[in-house]
């Protein structure tokens, strides 16, 4: 591995052999001890450290398919301390191995005990979106997928679940997909555990049902006059 000329789509096919290759040994005691070496280590101009921090954290990612009956393991050995790394690729890898990690882990009682850090999980949401809205939509649907297993994550921070997707929802300054993804975050909750959102029955009527009434009456080109018109010639 050469993380100063490696593009990082080359060391993406790299992590996946590894992964494969130690799935196959069935132990990965040494790899582990590798990663952590890249989470902590610090040499190397600052785009190497992101490249071995992101590596390690998209090894931590695929372990997470591969060995699931590690993945307790791999929860303990996760370096927390990234999810509030100043980079913003680095939050974003982070919050994608941890929901991988957790998503993975069929016992609810051990995927719960995160539920305290959820609202520290929303606030890298929040804070990857105002600089990289792409990378922020990859966080949500992380986030979509580990809330489809284990909706009851959110029950610490549900409350702020709301308030966050409503915000997402009504800022016309997000592409439509990030908002499609904020509802989507809120309805998977909604399916899997309804009578935990139906306890925030104020910040349903305050916050989301009027976030959900803005998108539904929403005018499109409503800031661009000759792009409307022409819509309505059209529609003629």
């Amino acid at each position: 591995l050469n993380f100063e000329t490696q593009p990082k789509q080359l060391l993406r096919r790299f992590a996946d052999v590894i992964c494969k290759c130690y799935k196959k040994l069935e132990s990965y005691n040494e790899l582990m001890t590798s990663l952590n070496s890249l989470f902590v280590g610090s040499d190397g101009a600052p785009e190497v450290v992101i490249k071995k921090k992101a590596f390690g954290l998209y090894n931590l990612e695929i372990l997470a398919e591969y060995h699931i009956e590690k993945s307790e393991l791999l929860l303990q050995q996760f370096p927390s301390a990234l999810l509030q790394d100043p980079n913003s690729e680095i939050k974003v890898a982070s919050l994608k191995a941890i929901s991988a990690i957790l998503t993975s882990i069929d016992e609810e009682d051990i995927v719960f005990q995160y539920k305290s850090s959820m609202g520290n999980i929303l606030d890298v949401v929040i804070e990857v979106l105002k600089s990289d809205e792409t990378q922020g939509q990859e966080a949500m649907e992380s986030l979509i997928e580990l809330t489809s297993l284990h909706g009851e994550i959110w029950e610490d921070h549900v409350d702020k679940l709301v308030f966050v997707v409503s915000q997402i929802m009504q800022n016309r300054d997000f592409e439509d997909a990030t908002r499609q993804s904020a509802i989507e975050m809120v309805n998977t909750v909604a399916e899997t555990n309804p009578a935990m959102l139906r306890k925030q029955s104020s910040h349903l009527k305050e916050k989301l049902f009027p976030a959900y009434a803005y998108m539904m009456t929403e005018i499109a080109n409503a800031d661009d006059l000759e792009a409307w018109h022409a819509d309505e010639d059209i529609s003629e």
